[in-house]
């Protein structure tokens, strides 16, 4: 009986894997993008700003897409310990080993970021990693919270954490001017008790049309990509525009944001109705992502990356018009490049 629980446990559900997939290439070409700044030199109206913009901020759609994916399954799960040292040292392994590799070739790398790789969780060296550790520790009581909960008490729940979430949100980002590790846990755990409430209450009794609730979710953000597109270029000419920019920055430049979240869901709510068989390759390639997400944004590694392996100042030199799209897709190939050094150094 054991041995059958355990096999189903290590069945994967692919379109719950490809969405993973999906949603770590996007988050990579985001950080290209932001962390190389291309945008800068891009061609204001230009088709390549249009896809640059989307990179820039559907990354952080995909975070949350991706935390959605790890708590739909936690929801169903229990704690064990040993999946979060699991968790803590493959953080430590691959900081670690690429804080070597940086003064092997002796990179340049600053005290701070020596001590982060070091000490990845206490220094925050990827928040998201370290927030889900946390999370890791603390669902256990949100479980037992929502499990014991009744769905009315739960809607009220749901409605508290969201307005404290909000709150959190203005005070941490907006008058300390800091999106701090507290905030982001509290997110997290949000998240978690949204999820669970839709696992059980809504997902399994609703049967919206998955296209449509998907294009409604894309075309919702994508409005506020346009409108931030167009302010950004011309809010030089009057203050309306410059008004308008600020909103739109506002509106989709942290995870936690609602416009960020309702596109989230809608895309979600598409892969949770995505009918597709157990696909070997899918899952292998999916149990990578976490592995890709540590490699590219260990500190000090991740500007070594860009500009020392992808070359990202001969692209730059080189603006043309095809540069973007090439770009974008030249970073997510690579990512069977980490794949395969992942593997490696395992």
């Amino acid at each position: 009986m054991n041995k059958l629980l355990k096999t189903i446990k290590r069945e994967r559900e692919s379109n719950f894997e490809l969405l993973r997939i999906l949603a770590m290439l996007v988050i990579i070409a985001g950080h290209f993008f932001n962390q190389a700044h291309i945008v800068e030199y891009i061609q204001p109206f230009s088709f390549n700003q249009f896809v640059s913009f989307i990179l820039c901020n559907f990354h952080r759609i995909a975070v949350n897409l991706f935390l959605m994916v790890g708590c739909w399954f936690m929801v169903d799960s229990r704690f064990e310990a040993k999946r979060v040292l699991r968790l803590y040292s493959k953080l430590f392994f691959y900081t670690f080993t690429l804080l070597i590799f940086l003064l092997t070739v002796h990179a340049p790398i600053k005290p701070l970021e020596i001590i982060k790789n070091i000490f990845p969780f206490c220094g925050c060296a990827l928040w998201f990693v370290s927030c889900y550790i946390c999370l890791l520790l603390i669902f256990p009581f949100l479980k037992l919270i929502t499990e014991q909960t009744q769905k009315v008490h739960l809607n009220c729940i749901i409605i508290l954490t969201s307005i404290l979430s909000g709150f959190s949100l203005i005070y941490f980002y907006w008058f300390l001017k800091n999106d701090t590790f507290y905030a982001n846990i509290l997110w997290f755990c949000y998240i978690f008790i949204l999820i669970s409430y839709l696992k059980k209450y809504i997902f399994n009794k609703i049967n919206l049309n998955k296209y449509f609730v998907l294009f409604l979710s894309l075309g919702f953000f994508t409005s506020f990509i346009l409108l931030k597109l167009f302010s950004y270029n011309l809010m030089t000419l009057n203050l309306i525009w410059k008004i308008l920019y600020n909103f739109s920055y506002a509106a989709i430049n942290d995870i936690k944001m609602i416009f960020n979240l309702i596109p989230a869901l809608g895309i979600f709510y598409f892969f949770t109705k995505l009918d597709i068989k157990s696909n070997k390759v899918i899952n292998y390639l999916a149990s990578s992502t976490l592995a890709v997400y540590i490699i590219h944004q260990t500190p000090g590694f991740y500007n070594y990356l860009w500009f020392q392996i992808f070359k990202v100042n001969a692209i730059i030199a080189n603006m043309s018009n095809t540069d973007v799209c090439g770009g974008a897709a030249f970073v997510s190939g690579n990512c069977n490049d980490f794949n395969l050094w992942r593997m490696y150094i395992d």
